[in-house]
C-alpha cells in the first residue's frame, strides 16, 4: 500500500482557479511590505531603547491621557509600577521560594537548575492574583482591547 494519496484532478483544477497567476506577485509584494515595516519598527525600538515600552504608576491609571492609552494599546506592552507594596511582593516571593525548597519534586526547567516551575496554585500565587490592585490592573488592561 502506498503512503501517497493521489487526489482527483478536480482538486488541481480548483487550486488553479483559486491561485491566479498574480498570487505569487501579490504575496511577494505583501511580504516585502511586511519586511519594510519590521525594519522601520526595529529602528524605532532601537532608538528609543527601554523607553519604547510605556511605563506608568498604578496610582496614575485613571489620569492617563488618550494619547498615552493609545501608545499602550498600540505597543501591546506596559511596565506598571506600584501595583502592590514591595514588602508584600517580597513576602510572596519568599513564601514561594520556601514552597519550592520544601517540595523539590516540583516540576520545572531547566532540569539541572530549575528557574521556571509548573506551579500555579500555591498560597502566595493565589494571594497575588486575588489582590484588589492586581485585579484592578488586570481589568484596566483587559478593557484596553474590549
Amino acid at each position: 500500500m502506498s503512503d501517497c494519496y493521489t487526489w482527483p484532478s478536480r482538486f488541481l483544477d480548483l487550486k488553479h482557479r483559486i491561485v491566479s497567476a498574480t498570487t505569487e506577485e501579490r504575496l511577494t509584494a505583501t511580504w516585502n511590505d511586511l519586511l519594510g515595516e519590521l525594519t522601520t519598527r526595529t529602528a524605532q525600538i532601537a532608538e528609543a531603547g527601554p523607553d519604547f515600552i510605556p511605563q506608568v504608576n498604578f496610582a496614575d491609571l485613571e489620569k492617563l491621557t488618550p494619547e498615552e492609552i493609545e501608545a499602550i494599546r498600540r505597543k501591546g506592552s506596559i511596565v506598571m509600577r506600584g501595583v502592590v507594596k514591595t514588602q508584600t511582593a517580597s513576602g510572596w516571593k519568599t513564601e514561594l521560594d520556601e514552597f519550592v525548597k520544601a517540595n523539590p519534586q516540583a516540576e520545572g526547567f531547566p532540569e539541572n537548575d530549575k528557574q521556571f516551575f509548573h506551579l500555579y496554585w500555591t498560597r502566595p500565587q493565589v494571594q497575588a492574583r486575588a489582590h484588589p490592585n492586581v485585579l484592578k490592573a488586570t481589568a484596566w488592561l483587559n478593557n484596553l482591547y474590549h
